[in-house]
């Protein structure tokens, strides 16, 4: 590493401004500068954090970050030299934020995985393709566009690529190669072996950077708890400590060196203090195209905790994504996506809710068309989703290949413009699986309604995912008798249903169409409270909508009020209960009646007289015995204390020796107040 090219007064002024944050003409007006040249401690940038007075410089948050790192076992320096504006001023405008994956994403990448693990290992055995008798020449030609058109939009991908590079690119840095900087260094070490290679850490941010990376132009010295070292080196960053001719230390071996130790308190943050996390309870970020703002816990009442707007121009002008995160809600809504082009918004809900719900997918332009989403596995009905249209609904179940059930149901409405009421149903269309231990003839594979028309049309199941090309179809009676009038088959196979080819027109079909009949009337009901339940359903999603509730732990004291107050309740009941045994006269007899084993309502008045004068007696020999032993504890201690002030007088003692001292006076002080007590009883 080259050494500092400039003077001492200009690397003061950029120290300043680099901490500061301000101009070099601004230093004129400040009145003193020798405040500025010791920075504060860890304890002490911690706690004023912690009571909303912000964090500090890159130089106190390196030494906070450091103690913390070291306290982990990793071998960490704090460096000083010269980085870049984007570390120095730790703008992030041409990064893209670093998110984690929302849950939902988590699981369909699993899922994802899951599907190719199975294609993969079904994939063992396949069909050759046919072969293709094709021109070569019509062949080449076609190739030869194709490889046109690829280098036509890999031309275009580039240029693309530039102008966006082009676009995208930080104006030049004035001062660049000059502006002082602090950071982390870890060297690797037998105490954490995960850690394989020296590595740089930025104390603000978290994130780690590679030693050659070009962000970082120069180092001039490091330091640690053990020694301080400056730098030798021109060019390399080679970060072997023991070689002298790199690394000079300021410690040489055999010499005495210590690190002043913190004078600062015990640091004492309160739990509302740590939720805060933020200084004014939130942090905006600026990214690549977009803003990342997060709040602290409790500071919003719809519970937002982060939220993320992505922009098509890097003037955070024109929105494109509104991506929000919540918590502690009591409807369980966890995150909250709108589009900005489409007008979509997208909600997602955690597992807990009462009408099962998982997504919520709708449109600001219109309030007809939405898609609701359920956890299908906990659904006492196995609902999975619900498809709603301006004319039709569309539910859809979860499989079960074990049991015949429903895996979908279309029911198609009337419209308002025909005269007749919205709710009134015109067909239903429904599919069912096949249950395996049944015969595939004879189990119904679809079947529609039409409700206006009177009739009902059939498929039946076949075998494994195939269905039977014949069909029943039905037209319901018009008389009174209720007897079919009607009746329709078509049989390409043998015995489509499992049943002789007799039997189509005669009683099994008749009792086959007396079951649709009785399914269609619950159909009708069912269309009805579909209705009315998606209305309910979206009043309580709009309310919650509009005044969210929040979830307090029980074990939060700050805000659950009814726990405190409880709380408070039982303190007092106990505390009045001690201060009732404390009030409570003292029986000193009680020991030596339960030796003798005799009551006092047994004993005569001389008896009792002789017991108290043997309890007094026995109580003065044990204070006696008591005053003996603190007496001689008193003078051994204040024996070792006038040692000790005379071994401090003489040589300057470390912190640790000035502690024992501190302990001895207060363990001597104690032992005095317990004397005093036993000859005031005496």
């Amino acid at each position: 590493m080259r050494n500092n090219p400039m003077g001492k007064g200009d690397s003061w002024n950029r120290i300043v401004c680099n901490v500061m944050r301000v101009t070099p003409q601004a230093l004129e007006s400040l009145a003193t500068l020798t405040s500025l040249s010791t920075a504060r401690s860890g304890r002490e940038v911690l706690s004023v954090a912690a009571v909303g007075g912000g964090g500090g410089h890159s130089l106190e948050l390196c030494c906070v970050l450091a103690s913390f790192l070291l306290g982990a076992g990793y071998n960490a320096l704090v460096v000083s030299g010269c980085a870049g504006r984007p570390l120095c001023l730790h703008e992030q405008t041409r990064c893209r934020p670093y998110l984690p994956s929302p849950p939902r994403l988590q699981e369909c990448g699993a899922r994802n995985e899951e599907k190719s693990g199975e294609s993969a290992q079904g994939a063992k055995y396949k069909v050759k393709p046919r072969k293709q008798f094709l021109s070569k020449y019509i062949s080449s030609v076609q190739q030869q566009r194709e490889n046109q058109i690829k280098r036509q939009l890999a031309l275009r991908r580039e240029e693309e690529t530039k102008r966006i590079a082009e676009e995208e690119k930080l104006p030049d840095d004035e001062l660049e190669g000059q502006r002082v900087h602090y950071w982390v260094l870890l060297l690797p070490g037998d105490c954490r072996p995960d850690l394989k290679e020296p590595l740089f850490v930025e104390a603000a941010s978290g994130k780690p950077y590679q030693v050659s990376d070009q962000n970082y132009f120069t180092i001039e010295y490091l330091w640690n708890n053990e020694n301080f070292w400056f730098c030798s080196q021109t060019n390399e960053r080679e970060f072997d400590l023991e070689d002298n001719n790199k690394w000079i230390p300021l410690k040489k071996p055999g010499d005495a060196f210590e690190i002043p130790l913190s004078w600062m308190d015990r640091l004492e943050i309160s739990q509302k203090d740590y939720q805060r996390r933020y200084y004014g309870e939130q942090k905006e970020t600026l990214y690549l195209r977009s803003k990342v703002t997060k709040f602290s816990d409790y500071s919003r009442s719809d519970g937002l905790h982060m939220e993320m707007v992505t922009y098509s121009d890097l003037n955070w002008e024109n929105v494109l994504k509104i991506s929000k995160s919540f918590k502690h809600r009591e409807d369980f809504l966890y995150q909250s996506e709108y589009d900005a082009k489409t007008k979509v918004i997208e909600d997602f809900y955690n597992n807990g809710r009462g009408d099962y719900i998982k997504e919520h997918k709708y449109s600001l332009h219109t309030d007809e068309e939405r898609e609701i989403t359920f956890y299908g596995q906990f659904h006492p009905l196995s609902l999975e989703k619900i498809k709603i249209y301006r004319d039709s609904i569309t539910e859809e179940y979860l499989e079960n290949t074990n049991e015949r059930c429903i895996l979908k149901r279309r029911m198609k409405f009337v419209s308002v413009s025909d005269g007749k009421c919205e709710n009134t149903v015109e067909w239903t269309e429904e599919f069912f699986t096949a249950n395996k231990r049944s015969p595939k003839g004879a189990q119904i594979a679809k079947r529609k309604y039409f409700h206006l028309e009177n009739k009902i049309f059939l498929t039946f199941h076949k075998n494994e995912d195939q269905l039977t090309a014949g069909y029943l179809h039905f037209v319901k009676p018009a008389t009174a008798n209720g007897k079919v009038e009607m009746f329709h088959s078509y049989v390409p196979f043998k015995n489509p249903i499992g049943l002789q080819q007799s039997d189509h027109s005669g009683e099994r079909d008749e009792h086959i169409f007396r079951e649709q009949l009785a399914d269609e009337i619950k159909l009708l009901g069912h269309a009805q409270n579909l209705h009315c339940e998606i209305e309910k359903m979206l009043k309580i999603l709009g309310a919650q909508r509009q005044n969210p509730g929040l979830k307090v732990s029980m074990f939060d004291e700050e805000r659950n009020f009814e726990i405190v107050s409880q709380m408070k309740e039982r303190d007092e009941a106990l505390s009045a209960k001690q201060m009732a045994e404390l009030l409570e006269p003292v029986d000193y007899t009680a020991p030596i009646l339960a030796r003798k084993g005799k009551s006092k309502e047994l004993m005569s008045v001389e008896q009792l007289c002789k017991v108290s004068e043997e309890s007094v007696n026995e109580i003065r020999e044990s204070d006696a015995a008591t005053k003996k032993s603190i007496e001689a504890q008193l003078k051994s201690l204040s024996e070792s204390l006038e040692r000790r002030i005379t071994s401090d007088q003489r040589n300057q003692s470390l912190l640790n020796e000035r502690e024992e001292t501190k302990n001895l006076q207060l363990k001597i002080d104690a032992l005095k107040t317990r004397l005093t007590r036993l000859n005031k009883r005496m």
